[in-house]
Formats: structure tokens, C-alpha cells, sequence
């Protein structure tokens, strides 16, 4: 499968939490690379969420390996939305990583 142009510049992004003193933590966003990109079109599912039908984005996005390995729930920081990673497909052969991602902003 031919990636494309990789033409979008994306931000993975990992969530960390750090304990805040009173029992809870504080989550905040660390960068773990930045990259050029194929993020291809959406596709919209509906799904029922709390009883009521709803639409849910889903992208794929793919890039050269970077030594850095992405997680499930890491985000993506593309153009003015962020996309959680639900799915890592890795390519060894060819160096390429397909991930399957959500919008959730």
C-alpha cells in the first residue's frame, strides 16, 4: 500500500499524570515527536453513545518510523484538531507505521 505524500505536520503527544498532593493528579500533555504525515480522509461511524446515536470521526494516519513507539490513548496534534490513537499497524519492510485514530476535539 503506497502511503502518499506525506504532507500534514502532526505532534504525538502522551498523557502523563503526576500526583497533585490531596489524592488526585494533574494530566498534562508531553511531546514524544513531530513528523510529516498522511492523515487520510474521515470516515464517520454511528455509534450509541449513552443511549442516543452518535457520529464518531475516524482517521488514518500514516508515517515514517521514528524510534519512538506511540501507545493506544496517546493523542495526535494535527492542523486545529487532536485525534486519540485507537490502532498501531507497524510496517518493518517498509519503515512505515499506519495508526487508526478518533476526534475528540
Amino acid at each position: 500500500m503506497s502511503t502518499g505524500a506525506l504532507r500534514e505536520w502532526i505532534k504525538v503527544m502522551r498523557v502523563m499524570r503526576t500526583p497533585d498532593g490531596e489524592g488526585g493528579y494533574r494530566e498534562r500533555d508531553v511531546p514524544l515527536f513531530e513528523t510529516w504525515a498522511r492523515v487520510a480522509t474521515p470516515r464517520s461511524l454511528e455509534r450509541a453513545v449513552a443511549g442516543k446515536p452518535t457520529d464518531v470521526r475516524q482517521y488514518e494516519v500514516t508515517y515514517r518510523d521514528q524510534g519512538i513507539d506511540p501507545g493506544i490513548g496517546d493523542k495526535i496534534f494535527w492542523n486545529d484538531s487532536t485525534l486519540q490513537i485507537d490502532g498501531i499497524s507497524p510496517e518493518p519492510i517498509s519503515g512505515k507505521v499506519h495508526l487508526s485514530c478518533t476526534y475528540i476535539e
